[in-house]
């Protein structure tokens, strides 16, 4: 009974040491809480997260520790964590509805929010450049549909700029109220670029109408009609009564869409891996190429340029510039300052990074 009043006692200065390594844990936490509030960035990092797990998971391997054991440990461990790194709700503005992709993004980059829930993207702007929200999330670009033209021209003209910049698998679903099978649907509901991206699984459904719907997680309504689906993501069976008929309808099996998180201009970010700065050159010969040689001189990597037609100005093009490193580095803020004497306009939309995110749910 001594011996295992002995392995007792030593259990509890082994306990006493991960309290006191915890609390030392919560206590690195708050600091970098502190650096990721003065640099503007988001509380979670899922690849961080991720990197963290598997380290944990290899380092208790060592010890005889199974995967399926430790890993609720390291889970409440990073819980931990999180609570500590949420000292306010953050106001985001998304078009769409819970369910929708942007929503989805939302939960995935902060840990508590209030989503504002508009109809238009116009909204969503207009309510970051108000500071009504604090962030706004804007699809910009799809790998199988391209360029998402209309948000691109509100980031061109809106004060706003990029935050961070994400890419999210995009897993579309077919879903409708309860069991239906393909030959009974009568309808369908989707956004635009939904429809789109599914264009040949809907040629399967020649007895179904097909009915774009600015929002489709807002379209789960219309579900109460016999017949009715509806194309979204599957998160909306969490939000939702509602039951996935198939999933992965989406033309592409490499389907992803690039999502910007924005702020207003006012507190626009000043670190990062990439800038990016919208600029307009004059009808002359070698215009572009004096602001292009102001970059080679200056050594700064051009990570893409891309030419955007000015709305309402036919034949009028804006060039969108994407620098490699950000504004804190003396060759990108230089280059940028002896480039706008070259350039009509030139805008700063910030620097940033970008996440890649490897799984929609």
């Amino acid at each position: 009974m001594q011996e295992l009043n002995k392995l007792r006692e030593k259990i509890d200065e082994i306990d006493s040491d991960l309290i006191k390594l915890l609390g030392t844990r919560a206590q690195v936490s708050k600091e970098i809480l502190k650096i990721k509030q003065k640099k503007k960035l988001t509380v979670l990092d899922p690849v961080r997260e991720k990197k963290v797990i598997q380290h944990c998971i290899t380092l208790a391997k060592k010890e005889g520790i199974e995967e399926e054991v430790i890993l609720p440990v390291i889970q409440q461990i990073l819980n931990l964590s999180k609570s500590i790194q949420k000292p306010k709700i953050t106001v985001v503005a998304i078009q769409g509805k819970q369910g929708s992709f942007s929503a989805l993004l939302a939960s995935k980059l902060f840990i508590k929010t209030k989503l504002l829930e508009e109809e238009q993207f116009e909204e969503v702007v207009e309510y970051v450049e108000k500071n009504i929200a604090e962030f706004g999330i804007l699809p910009v670009e799809n790998s199988t549909t391209g360029r998402i033209q209309g948000n691109i021209e509100l980031l061109v003209n809106a004060n706003i700029a990029i935050t961070q910049e994400v890419v999210l698998p995009v897993n579309h679903c077919l879903i409708a109220k309860g069991k239906l099978s393909l030959n009974q649907i009568k309808q369908v509901y989707a956004h635009p670029q939904a429809l789109f991206q599914c264009k040949n699984f809907l040629k399967k459904l020649k007895n179904a109408e097909i009915i774009a719907f600015n929002d489709g997680a807002a379209a789960v309504k219309k579900l109460e009609k016999k017949g009715t689906a509806l194309i979204a993501s599957k998160d909306i069976v969490r939000h939702h009564k509602v039951a996935i008929v198939q999933e992965s309808i989406q033309d592409s099996a490499v389907n992803q869409t690039k999502f910007f998180v924005v702020q207003n201009s006012k507190n626009m970010s000043l670190i990062g891996t990439k800038t990016t700065i919208l600029f307009t050159v004059s009808h002359k010969t070698g215009a572009l190429m004096r602001v292009l040689n102001v970059f080679a001189q200056h050594k700064i990597n051009l990570m893409k340029l891309e030419s955007i037609p000015l709305t309402g100005m036919p034949w009028e093009y804006l060039f969108w510039v994407d620098l490699e490193g950000d504004l804190t580095n003396k060759n990108i803020a230089n280059g940028i300052k002896l480039a706008k004497q070259n350039c009509g306009i030139l805008k700063i939309l910030g620097s940033y990074k970008t996440l890649k995110l490897e799984n929609e749910v």
